[in-house]
């Protein structure tokens, strides 16, 4: 990945996509099964899908929105400043 010149120092760059591409992107944040719109709402509106996605998580449940924004936003602070170049799966253990 090339630097980006233009972002002051303490900047932060987050490359947020799905679980899916975990295989093939290394360097995002790929959430797992997620209660969103996101095709549909099936994992939200299927009861059937989500129990399986229930099943298949260490946590017993799906993620939610709100389990993602503050995971970000901790990633985003000084804390982390060192963080760099990794994929973070928030799926609450999910298998995949």
């Amino acid at each position: 990945m090339l630097p980006a010149p233009l972002i002051n120092d303490g900047g932060r760059i987050v490359n947020i996509s799905s679980g899916l591409t975990s295989i093939i992107v290394p360097v995002v944040v790929a959430p797992g099964a997620i209660q969103t719109d996101f095709c549909g709402g099936m994992v939200r509106d299927n009861p059937k899908l989500n129990q399986r996605v229930a099943e298949m998580t260490a946590l017993g449940s799906a993620c939610l929105p709100d389990d993602i924004g503050p995971m970000i936003a901790s990633l985003l602070s000084e804390d982390n400043r060192r963080v760099n170049a990794q994929r973070i799966k928030v799926s609450g253990g999910m298998s995949f």
